[in-house]
Order: C-alpha cells, then structure tokens, then sequence
C-alpha cells in the first residue's frame, strides 16, 4: 500500500508519515532509551547466570557453522550497509551541529562528542537489541521447540500451542517492518555505490543508475539466498571480512597519529562516563536532538530485529547461551567501534585539515559522497573506491540474503528446526518487492520517506522487546529455562 501510495502522492504520504514518527517520539523517546539500556543489563546478568551453560538444540546438537565462520556471518549479516553508510558521515553532523546549545561548533569538545555518540550509536546497545530479541527466538526454536515464526516468542514458557489471530498480526507486522527496514538499507547501499560510480566514472547519479544497480544487488542476494545456507551466505560473508581487513589495515595507518588516537581515547572515555545518563535519556543533550538520532537509531534498530533474529537464532544451533552472547554482542562491538574509531576519526581530522571540505560535500551531495571525498583526499585513489564499493556491495547482499532466506521462512508454514529452508520461488518474490520498492521510494519520495517507515514499523516492535526483557528477567530470577 506504501509502495502505491508513493508513486500517486509521495510528497502527502511523507508528511504524514513524518507526522506520525513526530508524534511518536516525542511521547515515547524515553521507552526507546530505558528498553534498549535494559537489553544491555539483561545480557550481562544471563551472561553470567546458569543459564549461560545451556546449549541451543540440546547437548547433542551440532553446530552448522565453524566459529570463524559464524562470527563473519554475523558480523556480515548485522553491518548490512548502515555502519558503511555513516561511519565516516555522522560525525561531521555532530561536530558541526552539536548535541547541546552550548558546545561550541567544530570545537574540539564538539569533536570528542562526535566521537563518544559514534560509539553510543553503533556498538553496545544496539548490538545488545539483536542480541537479546535473537537469543529469544532461538531458544523458542530450538528449545522449546517452537515454529519458525516471530511469534513463537511470545509463546515461550506457556502449553498452549495454539496459533492465534494476533500471532499472525504480529508475524505480518514484522514482515512490513523489515521489508521497509531492508529497502532503506537497499537504498542507502544504492546511494552509496552510485556515488562511488560517479567518483569513478564521473556518470552522474540519477534514477536509472539506481535502476541498474538495484538490478544488480538484487540478482545477487537472491542467487546467493537460493544457493543455501552453508553455500552463498558463508562465502559472501568470509570474502567480505578479509575486505573490512583491509580497508581497516589501510585507514588504520592514516590514524596512527598522536592527534587521531588522542582523539580516539577522549571519545570513548566520555562514551564510557556519559553511557548510563545517556541510555536513560538523563544528559544535557537537547531533547529534539535526542530524538532526531539516538532514539531514532533504537526505533530503526528495532524494526530490523525481529526478522534478523531468526536468521541469527537459527544459525546459532549447538552453541551456549554463553557463546552467543559473546559473538552476537561482544565480538560485533568490537568490531564496530575498530571501524568508527578509524573511520570516524579520520573523518573528523581531514575536515578540520582541509576547512571543511568534507562537511561541504556532506551538504552538497548528501553522505553518501562524504567517504569518497574522503578516500580521494587521502589519496587512495580509484583502488581504495573500488574496495569500498565492493563491501557495500558484498554487505548488503550477505545482510540481504539472511532477511530474506529468514522472511521466506517465516512465510512458509511447516517448517522445522530440522530443514527450515523455504522454496525457492517464495525468496525471488520477497527480493523483487524489496527492490522495487527501494527503486521507487529513492527515486520518488527520496530517503526520508522509506527511513520514515522503518521508523514507525519499530514502534510495535518496541512493545514486543520490552516482553522479551521481561522474559529474560524470568529467566534470570529462576535461574533455569
């Protein structure tokens, strides 16, 4: 309905939308904020309660993966393109408009706080949310032996297996909060490749560019989706770790400087101190400001959980409780705050070197051009673009193939934790509405208004992660499954 709306009247259908994410998060801003924080706790205290020694599927049950290749796919599977998309970008709106009235612009303390929101943003927290709603579903699944479905989470610690009206409403909500979730993601992927094609080929951007890309990326995952599990995914996924290694390895050299790990150090240490107030909405930070990013990021966050969920509760069969917590949440912070301390930084010391050039290029064309300024500025040259463009590339199709094997899935009745693999035909109908309804709303109704459906298809889901927090807090008090 959406995606035929916009093409009548995209203008009409974004101010509403916007309207209704106001709304939204003006009255329930501090919800977003407390329930995120209370995944954090919750993942500490299962950690290390009994409960970490539990193995999902029985003590018997094999793992499908080896742990490097399980920690490429997850790490793979939760970047998707949005790391990619703002690690270089965010924190030149923050410096240049910072988060509080008074902390001067481009000054060094704005700077230290572009970098401490940096790590707010993209490690702990949001690593905790897919953690803990993943961890959920695969105990569901695997231990209680529960269909493959988002629902079968609410159903976990009662006898009645029954499926009801509002588990189907629930499932079909979560399908149109990922569909939308997915497309932004798309959408952003599309932007940033077609601006790496213009920095390289000098084609300008335009909606028959992003038509052939789209195309392209869509191919490309549902193939990989088709190939199966142990096939396309595991391949994909360990190709485009060793390319995270080396632009690493290479922007990691241009930060080894006394001012960038000065910064580095500053920014994690107020990340560090300023983490409880913050969670809890309790800074100084300006309340629309708030809104406008950190509980916007818990919404977005929250919209992608559910359906991820079961692609990472499903893969994490014949590990502890234990594990998954370690490589869901520990190791993908880690990974993530490497990638925004280099990225991050950098970005930030380049534009002060050049006079704001970098936040020029951030106005002017959007931030999806701001990491190839970046990389031409260091001088990179057309090598370091055509690195980047192919972990994109490769990192939204990984991300791309496990929503849509996992919403295929989910579509398919009769699955079992024994073979839940849906039919081929299902995984290419769920790839062309996600492509085509990234092409349209990008080329139509512009970022803003497919960013605004995944907003507002988080809300929901934020009643059924504060069910799960509840869930675990059972889980922990008792002591046992």
């Amino acid at each position: 309905m959406a995606l035929v709306f916009s093409l009548i009247n995209a203008d009409v259908l974004v101010d509403n939308l916007d309207s209704v994410r106001s709304w939204m998060l003006s009255y329930f801003d501090w919800l977003f904020n407390w329930t995120v924080f209370a995944f954090v706790l919750s993942a500490i205290l299962l950690y290390c309660s009994p409960v970490g020694h539990v193995t999902l599927g029985g003590k018997g049950a094999e793992p499908i993966f080896s742990k490097s290749k399980w920690l490429s796919i997850v790490i793979c599977t939760t970047v998707a393109t949005g790391m990619l998309f703002w690690g270089s970008a965010e924190p030149l709106y923050h410096v240049y408009e910072p988060p509080y009235s008074l902390l001067e612009p481009t000054s060094d303390s704005a700077a230290i706080t572009a970098m401490s929101t940096l790590y707010m943003h993209w490690t702990i927290s949001p690593y905790a949310l897919y953690s803990m709603v993943s961890l959920a579903f695969a105990l569901a699944f695997y231990h209680y032996k529960l269909p493959f479905r988002v629902s079968s989470i609410i159903r976990i610690g009662t006898t009645d297996k029954e499926t009801y009206w509002y588990h189907d409403a629930l499932d079909s909500f979560c399908l149109f909060a990922l569909v939308a979730g997915m497309a932004a993601a798309l959408g952003a992927g599309v932007l940033t490749i077609s601006g790496g094609v213009e920095s390289i080929l000098g084609v300008a951007q335009n909606p028959f560019l992003w038509a052939i890309i789209v195309i392209v990326i869509a191919v490309a995952f549902v193939i990989s989706s088709a190939s199966g599990l142990k096939r396309g995914i595991k391949w994909l996924s360990l190709i485009n770790v060793v390319f995270f290694i080396i632009m690493i390895l290479v922007m990691g050299g241009v930060l080894l400087s006394e001012e960038g790990l000065s910064l580095s150090i500053r920014g994690f240490t107020e990340y560090v101190a300023q983490f409880i107030p913050r969670s809890l909405g309790l800074s100084n930070f300006d309340r629309s400001w708030e809104q406008s990013w950190t509980s916007f990021y818990w919404a977005n966050w929250m919209a992608w959980a559910p359906v991820t969920a079961l692609f990472l509760g499903r893969i994490a069969v014949g590990r502890t409780v234990r594990e998954f917590i370690r490589f869901n949440l520990v190791y993908t912070s880690l990974f993530s705050m490497i990638w925004m301390t280099i990225f991050g930084s950098i970005s930030i010391m380049n534009d002060r070197d050049s006079n704001g050039s970098l936040y020029a290029t951030l106005q002017e064309g959007g931030p999806q051009d701001v990491i190839f300024s970046l990389i031409e500025e260091l001088s990179l040259g057309s090598t370091g673009s055509i690195i980047f463009l192919v972990i994109v590339f490769i990192s939204y199709v990984t991300a791309a193939d496990s929503n849509t094997s996992a919403m295929s899935s989910m579509s398919t009745q009769h699955l079992d934790s024994d073979e839940p693999e849906a039919p081929l035909m299902i995984k290419i109908v769920w790839g062309l509405i996600i492509a085509a309804m990234s092409w349209v709303m990008i080329s139509f109704a512009g970022m803003d208004g497919i960013k605004i459906l995944s907003i507002i298809g988080g809300f929901p889901i934020l009643f059924l992660c504060i069910y799960i927090v509840y869930l675990f807090g059972r889980i922990i008090y008792k002591r046992s499954l």
